[in-house]
C-alpha cells in the first residue's frame, strides 16, 4: 500500500505587501522545481 504524505505550508508576510514567503513541508526531497513555472502561476493568479 502507498503511503499518503500530508502537505503542510506556513506563510509569513503581507498578502499585499512586498513579500510574502511560504514553507511548503511534505513534499518529496529532490523534486526539482522550475522557477519560470512558479512565477507564471504567481502571475497569473495576479491578474
Amino acid at each position: 500500500m502507498q503511503s499518503l504524505t500530508k502537505l503542510r505550508y506556513l506563510t509569513s508576510g503581507e498578502s499585499h505587501g512586498p513579500g510574502l514567503y511560504t514553507v511548503l513541508e511534505g513534499m518529496p526531497s529532490g523534486l526539482p522545481l522550475q522557477a519560470e513555472e512558479i512565477n507564471f502561476q504567481l502571475a497569473r493568479r495576479q491578474k
